[in-house]
């Protein structure tokens, strides 16, 4: 295991202070994986159904780590939700989640029951969107929160359902990293190239466009920046926000930005200059109703758990 951690250039240590949870590690690559996580310094919650999940947090420990085996079932969403409680009381919130726990079944397509199929996507899939959301707020509140979602790109004859579910799972990650804290970054940088433009127009026409974008977007740009500023602070740090209101501002900046092409219709006929702002504005426009859209999805979320 040193030697793998060297040829990595891993630091013995790095990661103290810090709680692991590992998913599926009993055997193979999830019990390899916490016993990583272990020689560097992480608190390791083994989460498994088998009882060699406890064999392989006794191996860590006689090393010298510290682990704890937590009996769980990713599938089951009330057993994952008193996972993530138990392993906050027990070793602390964590900041490292693994997504490993897996079904591979091997059965072509012809002869795979039904009960096999939604067993292995509960597994797989499910299990991964189940712990990732129970442990959401505890890797958002971390320093340095990270999750990792153990998936596969080889096509085999006989794991079509495997591989179906991992690539949801591929699906599921992609869209978790454009979520919010992405979104928020867009949107400073949507303001930040408005505020730009502004600065771009002649003198005696910036006071007309920065008093046009307050009346309708309710605030000045200068506003807007600072609490985009605000808000992504906020989100890094592990802190909550308004979504409600966000998602009310947002609105109202969507309809400008919508807007801006008639607007600019107005004072040229140029064909380039106006495709070229029509083509930024939607893409300004789509943006942010991504971010209106994963802000509303998350409070749906955190409703139901």
């Amino acid at each position: 295991m040193q030697q793998l951690l060297d040829a990595v250039g891993a630091v013995p240590g790095e990661l103290a202070g810090r709680v692991a949870v590992v998913t599926g590690a009993s055997r193979g690559i999830g019990r390899a994986a916490a016993v990583a996580l272990a020689a560097l310094g992480a608190q390791v919650a083994v989460v498994d159904t088998a009882d060699a999940g406890e064999q392989a947090a006794e191996q860590i420990r006689a090393a010298g780590g510290v682990a704890r085996f937590f009996r769980a079932d990713v599938a089951d969403e009330a057993a994952v939700a008193h996972l993530s409680r138990a392993v906050r009381a027990e070793l602390d919130a964590a900041s490292i989640v693994v997504n490993n726990a897996i079904l591979c079944p091997v059965a072509p397509v012809e002869q795979m029951s039904t009960a096999l199929w939604d067993r292995v996507v509960a597994v797989n899939l499910r299990g991964a969107f189940l712990v990732t959301r129970a442990f959401l707020a505890q890797l958002r509140a971390a320093e340095k929160g990270t999750l990792v979602n153990m998936v596969s790109t080889d096509a085999m004859p006989g794991l079509s359902a495997y591989r179906a579910s991992k690539q949801g799972l591929v699906g599921l990650t992609q869209s978790l990293a454009a979520e919010v804290g992405e979104g928020l970054e867009r949107l400073k940088a949507i303001l930040d190239e408005i505020a730009a433009d502004f600065q771009r127009l002649p003198p005696f026409v910036r006071p007309l466009a920065r008093s046009g974008f307050r009346a309708r977007t309710g605030k000045a740009i200068q506003t807007w920046q600072h609490e985009s500023e605000a808000l992504l602070a906020r989100v890094r740090n592990g802190r909550p926000c308004d979504r409600a209101r966000l998602r009310s501002d947002l609105e109202r900046l969507i309809a400008y930005v919508e807007g801006v092409p008639a607007q600019t219709a107005r004072f040229t006929r140029d064909p380039a200059v106006l495709a070229e702002v029509q083509q930024r504005m939607e893409g300004y426009a789509r943006d942010l109703a991504a971010l209106q859209a994963a802000l509303a999805e998350d409070n749906r979320e955190t409703a139901s758990g």
